[in-house]
């Protein structure tokens, strides 16, 4: 496991990287003036969701799990179950990244970066 000093200098990389796949993106969509906020945002998605999606896999595992295996004695239970996990898995980590969860757990980080070093 990285320690939070690199985990916060691995995740500008995140950010710079999801810049650049965002102008890439931009350049063969539309014209130039929406490059660079499409480039910001799509950074800030890539990075948001760098450090969200664990937390909320975490969470998910920990308290959810369970509540599928009901889902699960219903005809085509195993199949149910599948779909609303990932549908659960895919938005709920999206939003909870996206809007906050990923900058709480960056400061988070950051505060243990500072007594880390």
């Amino acid at each position: 496991m990285l320690g939070p000093v690199w985990r916060i200098h691995l995740s500008w990389l995140v950010l710079a990287a999801g810049g650049l796949w965002g102008i890439a993106m931009a350049k063969h969509s539309s014209g130039p003036g929406a490059t660079i906020p499409f480039a910001l945002m799509t950074g800030y998605v890539a990075w948001a969701l760098y450090w969200g999606l664990p937390p909320f896999w975490r969470w998910w595992r920990k308290s959810c799990s369970h509540a599928l295996k009901v889902v699960s004695f219903l005809p085509g239970g195993c199949l149910l179950q599948a779909a609303v996990a990932f549908a659960v898995l895919l938005a709920g980590g999206y939003f909870f990244s996206v809007f906050g969860g990923g900058l709480y757990q960056f400061a988070l980080c950051c505060r243990a970066a500072k007594y880390h070093l």
